[in-house]
């Protein structure tokens, strides 16, 4: 018959196993809980991203929407100025007309594609170079008629910009 060391070590041997085993059966069910608030947790911020997402977009919508029409504004400005078939007309709007698009840069690059900026730039550059050029405050001989004569391109340009904007083509 096994002695009563033996008994003892035979049920502290069990007792251990039987612990062991149900401390392993709660790590194994916490280790569950937390895979399962992970997963919880992965999909929260996953929607949470989404949403940022939609509403920076949304803002981004919005801010072009309130640039827009400051933008047309001006380009129009800058159109109808170099319209005209009389030079000294196109002299006097030109003094009033706009001399910059008055939406920074950094605007532009935030909330227009790349192919409606080089079309502003284009249009804008076209017009500030036309200006530079041809208006003065004071004419000699015939050169107020180049404000006529030299336009075409600036109409051009204004056109097209104006037309995206407000059809999605150009005048071409």
């Amino acid at each position: 018959m096994p002695e009563c060391k033996d008994w003892i070590t035979y049920v502290l041997t069990i007792i251990g196993i039987v612990v062991t085993a149900w401390f392993s059966y709660r790590v194994l069910k916490a280790t569950e809980a937390t895979n399962k608030v992970t997963a919880a947790t992965l999909e929260l911020s996953k929607q949470m991203n989404r949403i940022e997402e939609e509403r920076k977009q949304q803002f981004e919508r919005n801010m072009r929407q309130l640039l827009l029409p400051r933008l047309l504004k001006q380009s129009n400005a800058a159109y109808h100025a170099c319209v005209g078939t009389e030079a000294i007309i196109v002299h006097e709007q030109l003094q009033k007309a706009p001399t910059e698009l008055g939406v920074p840069e950094e605007e532009l690059a935030k909330y227009f594609p790349s192919e409606e900026i080089e079309m502003i730039n284009k249009a804008w550059n076209s017009y500030l170079d036309y200006r530079d050029k041809y208006f003065r405050s004071t004419y000699s001989g015939d050169e107020i008629q180049q404000l006529i004569n030299k336009s075409s391109v600036v109409i051009e340009n204004f056109c097209n910009l104006i037309n995206m904007f407000k059809n999605g083509y150009g005048c071409s």
